[in-house]
């Protein structure tokens, strides 16, 4: 009797589990539904129409192969911004990309951006509105940081093999993801963190941390040296306030004869 009592408690926990997981994969997926976009880009296909400001009889209709119209997509999901925009890109000269970079910043978002080489208008005017941009050292110049990929709120990524130059988008075979998948976002998110730090030269970090150590630490040698003194087999049960007093009159004993002189 007691083992069919434990025996049925082990199944109704095993049930309940199965049950909360599989309530909890529901939920997941009902609020986060994964979202998956390819845009390919052909350097041999001709603008649409609308891009080309020719008149149509018809409403102009936005053309699935034409380059300007799949850069629009992509300014859709940057118009999307809210908080954050980390931007990890070899190249970027593109006008109307550059533009909705700028113009997420003006409405708030914190953008980040770090660059291979800045030598671009573009770039350089995001740098002199007070975009945080980074850029690879000359002293990683025997490598390339040859990322493309950019992090919206947290939540979505955009990667592929396109630069975000006028030629990748007009001349160019070249592909381009966008996804909210957790791994890859979470993912690119860690590598943006991790060139973050390569682009910070590690000499400069030292240099901080050099500025910011004392120049001589006579003050703390003196500071033991007068504990040793106050602290001793007579006085080894002295409170801690009274021996903070006693340690500040003896450590800046020159400070208290000066004062008491000028006062006299």
């Amino acid at each position: 009797m007691y083992g069919s009592m434990n025996l049925i408690r082990i199944l109704g926990s095993v049930t309940l589990a199965c049950c909360s997981a599989s309530l909890s994969t529901l939920l997941y997926n009902y609020f986060h539904k994964e979202e998956t976009e390819v845009i390919f880009f052909y350097g041999t296909v001709p603008i649409c129409n609308l891009h080309r400001n020719i008149p149509t009889i018809t409403l102009p209709i936005q053309n699935n192969e034409c380059f300007e119209c799949k850069v629009n997509i992509i300014i859709g999901y940057l118009n999307k911004a809210k908080t954050t925009l980390d931007i990890c890109m070899y190249m970027l000269n593109h006008e109307l990309l550059s533009n909705a970079i700028i113009d997420a910043y003006k409405r708030g978002v914190n953008v980040r951006l770090i660059l291979n080489e800045d030598n671009s208008t573009s770039t350089w005017k995001m740098g002199s509105i007070g975009i945080l941009k980074k850029i690879k050292k000359d002293k990683h110049k025997e490598y390339l940081m040859h990322h493309k990929f950019v992090i919206i709120d947290n939540k979505k990524v955009i990667l592929g093999s396109m630069n975000w130059t006028k030629m990748s988008v007009r001349a160019n075979f070249e592909n381009v993801l966008i996804t909210n998948n957790y791994e890859l976002v979470y993912s690119f998110n860690q590598e943006f963190q991790s060139v973050l730090f390569w682009v910070n030269s590690p000499k400069r970090i030292f240099s901080i941390i050099y500025l910011t150590l004392p120049v001589t630490v006579a003050t703390a040698e003196r500071s033991f040296s007068k504990l040793k003194i106050i602290i001793n087999y007579l006085r080894n049960s002295i409170g801690q306030e009274r021996l903070s007093y006693i340690s500040v009159l003896n450590i800046e004993q020159c400070d208290t004869h000066f004062s008491t002189k000028k006062e006299e």
